[in-house]
């Protein structure tokens, strides 16, 4: 069974980007996969099209994961985020677990994935659904979870 999801990710590096689409794919998570790596493409894309899931990377020059969620909610765009990152840097953990990320996968454990895609986009659908909400749907979802 297919799944089809639209899925934007935030991702500078090409490799990273097509391992990530690989392992959904592989996965039966299947649909329209939209990569982009700067913040003007980013903004183009969020009001061009509504995306079940962002998938973004924890920092590189000029954006990162915190602009990712500061022009979401600036824009009411209430998509979940996946952060994909490295390591955990303690100065900026707090902030992690303050933001409204939908979740946290480390790279070294990227292989979960499309396991944590799934149950963010449904966990989503069902719980907008079930609650008819439209504005700051993420305000009511449980908390973050690192992978």
């Amino acid at each position: 069974m297919e799944f089809l999801f639209d899925i934007l990710i935030v991702q500078d590096n090409n490799d990273d980007s097509h391992l990530a689409e690989m392992l959904l794919r592989r996965t039966g998570i299947g649909g329209n996969f939209i990569r982009v790596d700067n913040k003007q493409d980013f903004i183009r894309q969020i009001h061009n099209k509504k995306y079940d899931v962002i998938i973004a990377d924890n920092k590189f020059p000029h954006f990162g994961w915190m602009e990712v969620q500061s022009i979401c909610r600036s824009e009411y765009i209430n998509t979940p985020v996946i952060l994909i990152t490295d390591t955990l840097p303690e100065n900026e953990e707090e902030k992690m677990h303050q933001s409204n990320l939908a979740a946290i996968v480390l790279k070294e454990e990227l292989k979960f994935l499309p396991q944590v895609v799934m149950n963010i986009v449904l966990h989503y659908k069902l719980w907008s659904d079930a609650r008819g909400v439209k504005q700051d749907v993420m305000s009511g979802v449980p908390s973050l979870s690192i992978v």
